[in-house]
Parts: C-alpha cells; sequence; structure tokens
C-alpha cells in the first residue's frame, strides 16, 4: 500500500494580493487572470515558485502535492469561447507543472469543491436535466481521462465560497 505524504501547493499560485487579506482556502484565480486570461508572466512566476516548493517540500519528506482545482482542468462542451480560451491557458499552465511534479517523482492530486458552477454549468444542468452528481460523474471521468497521470482526487465536501470570492468558477453547497 502507498503511503502519500501530501503538502497542498496553494502558495505557488499565491499572486501578491490587491485585496488587504488573502482567502487561503483556494487559488485566488482572479489574481492570475487578467482579462480572461492567464498572463504569461504570472504563469512564468507560479512554474517557477511551484518547482521550488516540490523541492523544498520534497527534502521535508513530502511524496504528494495537491493543486487547484478540477473546474479549471476540464473543458466542457457547453462552455463560452471564453471560458474555453481561458482553459486552455491553464491547461499549458497545468501541464508544466504536472511535468515538473513527474519529474520529482511527486504524485499529483487535484482539488475539488462539492460543487462548482458557473452559468454556463448551471444552463447544461438545467437544460439537460441532469442530476448533480451525474454532472460531477461526467467532470471526474473527463478529468482522468485528460489527465491520466494524477493520482487521484481530494474532495471537499461542505464548503461554499465566501463573499470575499470572485471569478469563472464559484463553489455551492449541494449537499
Amino acid at each position: 500500500m502507498n503511503q502519500f505524504y501530501i503538502i497542498d501547493a496553494l502558495g505557488a499560485f499565491t499572486e501578491r494580493s490587491k485585496q488587504e487579506s488573502i482567502n487561503w482556502s483556494k487559488v485566488n484565480f482572479q489574481d492570475i487572470e487578467d482579462e480572461g486570461r492567464i498572463n504569461f508572466t504570472v504563469s512564468e512566476r507560479i512554474v517557477s515558485r511551484f518547482e521550488k516548493f516540490i523541492l523544498k517540500s520534497k527534502a521535508l519528506g513530502y511524496n504528494s502535492v495537491s493543486i487547484d482545482d478540477v473546474a479549471h482542468m476540464i473543458m466542457l462542451p457547453c462552455y463560452s469561447t471564453s471560458t474555453t480560451e481561458l482553459l486552455k491557458d491553464y491547461s499549458r499552465l497545468y501541464t508544466q507543472l504536472f511535468s515538473i511534479a513527474k519529474k520529482y517523482n511527486i504524485s499529483v492530486f487535484i482539488n475539488t469543491d462539492y460543487l462548482f458552477f458557473n452559468d454556463d454549468i448551471r444552463r447544461y444542468i438545467t437544460t439537460n436535466h441532469i442530476d448533480v452528481s451525474d454532472f460531477f460523474l461526467e467532470v471526474l471521468t473527463l478529468l482522468f481521462k485528460a489527465t491520466p497521470d494524477i493520482s487521484g482526487v481530494i474532495l471537499l465536501i461542505g464548503e461554499n465560497d465566501g463573499i470575499d470570492v470572485s471569478g469563472t468558477f464559484l463553489s455551492s453547497l449541494v449537499i
């Protein structure tokens, strides 16, 4: 049986916040996006910080890392063009991060709230009369097909984004 010593990689994604305080419960995606895209310079800083973080974490005995989040790693056909373009940016970023983790033999787990939403997802679920649990199963199937190197998903149940959180995807309680 594998033993995983997991550390959260949230800090690698943290840009200097424009806010007085930072919500440390998840990546502040709005801080790394600029006009609906990820700024290349910001992406490069995240990659650099992530590699340094992996090296320090490995030296401390960690063999796994958790990364936010499933919503930013899958492409659904219901997404608007702007969301699709943004998620292509995230795909490039995550590909680099996964490559770094693999280089240092670090397992990757993906965090997700149950459940994340945006207008496209709500419309898709409502129009197609899909139960949220079936939608989530579809999301996980897409995730594991798109990223077979991940070791698993860390499911966060019972969380709802605070009023200080904004972005393309927001979490809502569904249980």
